[in-house]
C-alpha cells in the first residue's frame, strides 16, 4: 500500500505543472491602436509591452513596403511614411520566442491639394468670400481648412 501511495504522488509529481511551468510570451501594441492611415511625410510612434518574458528582451520591428522605421529599441520605433503613397507593414517579434508576433497595416497616401483657380478680383472694403475644395484624392482622414492670413495688396 506505502509502494502505491509513494507511486501515486511521484506520478502526480510528474504531470502536474508546478512552480516551473512558462506561460506564453504575450506581445501587446499599446499604440497605436489597429491599422493606420496617413498622409506621405506623416510619422507616428509605435510602443509595445511585452509580457511574460523573463530574458526582458524585447521585441524586434521589421517594415516591408513604403517608409521607415527610425529610433527602434527594445520596446518601440517611430514610423515615418516618406515621400511616396503605398501600404506598409510593420511586423513586431519576440526576441525569446520567434513565434510570438504581432503586425501593424499601413496605408499612406498623397497629401490632399487645394484645387487651384483664378480668384475674382478684390473691392477695397467690400466683403470677399471664396469657397476652396479639397482635391477628390490623396489625404487620409478629415480634411479641415483654416485661414493662416488675410493680406492687403498694396495700392497701385
Amino acid at each position: 500500500m506505502r509502494k502505491l501511495i509513494l507511486f501515486s504522488l511521484f506520478a502526480l509529481l510528474l504531470v502536474s505543472p508546478g512552480c516551473n511551468s512558462t506561460k506564453p510570451i504575450l506581445i501587446t501594441v499599446t499604440s497605436p491602436t489597429g491599422a493606420q492611415a496617413l498622409d506621405i511625410g506623416q510619422t507616428f510612434n509605435i510602443s509595445v509591452t511585452v509580457s511574460q518574458d523573463k530574458t526582458d528582451k524585447g521585441v524586434t520591428f521589421k517594415l516591408s513596403g513604403v517608409g521607415s522605421l527610425t529610433n527602434v529599441t527594445a520596446t518601440g520605433a517611430t514610423y515615418a511614411a516618406g515621400i511616396v503613397s503605398g501600404t506598409a507593414t510593420v511586423t513586431i517579434t519576440s526576441v525569446a520566442d520567434p513565434t510570438k508576433m504581432t503586425t501593424i497595416n499601413i496605408v499612406v497616401t498623397a497629401a490632399p491639394g487645394i484645387i487651384t483657380s483664378l480668384l475674382a478680383a478684390a473691392t477695397e472694403g467690400a466683403t470677399y468670400n471664396v469657397s476652396l475644395s479639397g482635391n477628390e484624392t490623396g489625404g487620409a482622414g478629415t480634411l479641415t481648412y483654416t485661414v493662416l492670413s488675410l493680406a492687403a495688396c498694396p495700392r497701385a
